[in-house]
């Protein structure tokens, strides 16, 4: 876009004249170059709301976690056990994670259904509840304990 100042006799700017861009012409039809580029930015926010999960996770409300491999997930686990493991010094190492629910509220919360090997090498699930925030690197083992 070309654009030129106009001055009046002081020297000050007054204005600014614009000269706007060739007009584009797509599908046999001559759209203006602005026209052209609002359309561009109405089609990039369409695929940017398309492309948005809608799994969105409803504050208060227990919700199964869907991928138990994520590597966070698992990482939460092995970090319960550890944690248990300082107060009850048992020696349990865990195996994995095999299930889980998580609610929001001032951060994360998760009930975990881990699977852990104690000294002997015998495995039981445990259910831990953490309280994670990850924006104040605060992390607490609410509770730990055999599922069954």
């Amino acid at each position: 876009m070309k654009c030129e100042k106009s001055f009046i006799t002081s020297g000050d700017p007054l204005l600014f004249k614009c000269a706007a861009s060739k007009p584009q012409i797509i599908a046999g039809h001559t759209i203006p170059a602005m026209r052209t580029n609002l359309l561009l930015v109405a089609a990039v926010v369409v695929c940017a709301v398309a492309a948005t999960p809608t799994t969105a996770t409803k504050v208060g409300v227990w919700e199964p976690i869907t991928d138990i491999n994520d590597p966070f997930v698992q990482e939460l686990g092995g970090w319960a056990v550890a944690e248990h493991v300082k107060e009850a010094n048992d020696g349990l190492k865990l195996s994995k994670v095999v299930s889980g629910d998580q609610k929001v509220g001032s951060g994360m919360n998760y009930r975990l259904v881990i699977h852990a090997l104690g000294r002997d090498g015998k495995g039981a699930s445990y259910k831990a509840l953490v309280y994670d925030q990850e924006w104040s690197n605060t992390r607490r083992l609410l509770s730990f304990a055999p599922a069954n």
